[in-house]
């Protein structure tokens, strides 16, 4: 059984190579930019970005935020539990994130070849 109780997923067709799309996905700064950036749904807010020397490109590798939402700390803390170029990388937060809208989380992606009418 899981630790977490709810779940989602969704799939998308991409018109690129796997090893690309890989790549992109693979790259944390990618999936965390917009959270450096001031925005009027943090009120101004943002979000310090932390990652390993290695760019989280590896098992055991760490990344994170920290920051907080009118004087109210905010941090999560997660490691790279499965990376399988260039097919699947899960990562998991180390212990519950301290964020009001939700607690620990499994995050990945799982790349699923198929016909390419690019490239």
């Amino acid at each position: 059984m899981s630790d977490f109780a709810h779940s989602a997923s969704s799939t998308r067709r991409i018109e690129a190579a796997d090893a690309a799309v890989f790549r992109h996905l693979d790259d944390h700064r990618n999936h965390s930019a917009h959270m450096g950036q001031r925005s009027w749904a943090m009120m101004g807010s943002r979000m310090e970005v932390h990652m390993d020397a290695g760019g989280t490109r590896a098992v055991g590798s760490r990344s994170g935020f920290t920051g907080s939402f009118l004087g109210i700390p905010l941090a999560v803390e997660k490691i790279v539990i499965e990376r399988d170029p260039p097919r699947l990388k899960t990562s998991v937060t180390v212990r519950a994130p301290t964020l009001w809208v939700i607690g620990r989380y499994r995050m990945g992606f799982s790349i699923i070849p198929g016909p390419h009418r690019c490239c």
